[in-house]
């Protein structure tokens, strides 16, 4: 499977996680407990090496990422969704670089 299927993968998957989160309160606090497992559960393996932060916005309090550097320049395709605001941050959330 190439980097953008194994990507696009892993935001179909967290999506899933998300609706399953919303339904249920322990599948919540599962994740928040033990969040390495429910992603893995889930069809999304963190190595190790990366640690895993759970953060849930509410009315009150929005999380900002701030993304790390792209190691590479950025493509004009890639630039115009961020501009556009329909980019779900792929590079922040699943990093292309996880196993380097």
């Amino acid at each position: 499977m190439n980097e953008n299927n194994e990507t696009s993968s892993a935001i179909k998957n967290w999506n899933k996680i998300i609706r399953k989160i919303w339904d249920d309160p322990t599948q919540k606090q599962a994740l928040i407990e033990n969040p390495r497992t429910v992603l893995k559960e889930n069809g999304i393996d963190v190595p190790e090496k990366i640690a895993i932060h759970i953060h849930e916005n509410t009315d009150e309090v929005v999380h900002f990422v701030l993304p790390q550097k792209p190691l590479k320049e950025l493509s004009d395709d890639f630039l115009s969704h961020i501009v556009a605001g329909f980019h779900y941050a792929e590079e922040t959330i699943f990093p292309k670089n996880l196993n380097s």
